[in-house]
């Protein structure tokens, strides 16, 4: 009895562990994940859109983290940091592998260096840069730049 309750307790504490990060390079890549909203990270094992926390190493330094973020159904979606070798972070958020929400660049001593939010891929409201408040860019490329739907409209994500 107490070894099948051992047992049961074992599978339910596996299965309830947090998937580990997979390394960005080992997931397949199927069309253009960067200019196509189309494209999508797969598992390499079974060829499904992936899920799950994903990590990348420095080609230079393989001790060294450059990026991590979440993948859900083979899009990056949440917050993704990004790790600079001159000590500085770059935080932003993604919705169904676009921009979607806060995002920041900060320097190595946590300095806010510029900063906005994106909606949908279309950056919008007031951004920071330089250090300077400006406004978001018009113009025939971004037409919808003014237009900020997102609900949270902090200029950049935290860093914490």
């Amino acid at each position: 009895m107490k070894k099948t309750l051992l047992f049961a307790l074992g599978l339910i504490a596996v299965g309830c562990a947090e998937p580990i990060p997979r390394d960005l390079d080992e997931l397949v890549e199927q069309g253009d994940l960067y200019a196509n909203a189309d494209g999508m990270f797969l598992d390499p094992e079974t060829m499904t859109p992936y899920s799950g926390r994903v990590f990348n190493l420095d080609p230079q330094d393989s001790a060294r983290v450059r990026f991590v973020a979440n993948i859900e159904d083979g899009k990056i979606d949440g917050l993704s940091e990004y790790y600079f070798v001159n000590g500085s972070i770059s935080k932003q958020t993604s919705k169904a592998g676009e921009l979607h929400g806060p995002m920041g660049f900060y320097t190595k001593n946590g300095q806010l260096s510029s900063g906005g939010t994106f909606n949908m891929g279309e950056r919008c409201g007031e951004w920071i840069e330089g250090g300077e408040t400006s406004s978001p860019v018009y113009g025939v490329s971004r037409p919808r730049a003014n237009r900020c739907a997102h609900t949270d409209r902090r200029p950049m994500v935290p860093l914490d």
